[in-house]
C-alpha cells in the first residue's frame, strides 16, 4: 500500500478524500492531528527523559537536549542556529545605533525612517 497525502483515515479506518470533505470534518480532522502532535510531543518527552537517566548511568555530564528545538530541526521548520541569531541581532543593533546617531545628528527624520527601513527589509 502505498501514502498518499490525498486520503485521510479515521479512527475506524474508513478512509475520506480530503478535497471531498465538508468543513466541519475536515475541522474534526485538523482538531485530531493537533490532538496526535501534543501526544506524540509527551511520548517524546517521556522517551527523552528515560534516556537521559540510562545515559546518566554511563556519563554524569549528559544533558537531555531540547525537544522544541530538536522537533523543529526535524521538521526542517527553518529554526535558525544560535550563530545566525546572534549575527542577525548584531547587525539590528548595529543599525538601531546608527538611527541614533542621525538622529543626534538632528538629521531629517525620512532619513532616520529609510535607514530603518533598509536594516528591516535585509532581514
Amino acid at each position: 500500500m502505498t501514502y498518499s497525502n490525498k486520503y485521510i483515515s479515521d479512527s475506524n479506518g474508513r478512509c475520506f478524500k480530503i478535497s471531498a470533505m465538508t468543513e466541519k470534518q475536515i475541522g474534526l480532522f485538523i482538531k485530531g492531528e493537533y490532538h496526535k502532535l501534543k501526544h506524540i510531543k509527551e511520548r517524546l518527552n517521556s522517551l527523552h527523559d528515560r534516556l537521559l537517566i540510562l545515559r546518566l548511568e554511563h556519563t554524569p555530564d549528559a544533558v537531555k537536549p531540547d525537544l522544541r528545538k530538536k522537533i523543529i530541526k526535524h521538521l526542517k521548520l527553518g529554526l535558525k542556529s544560535d550563530q545566525t541569531l546572534l549575527i542577525e541581532n548584531q547587525r539590528l543593533m548595529e543599525v538601531f545605533n546608527l538611527a541614533l546617531k542621525v538622529l543626534e545628528q538632528e538629521a531629517d527624520l525620512d532619513v532616520v525612517k529609510s535607514v530603518l527601513k533598509q536594516g528591516v527589509q535585509n532581514d
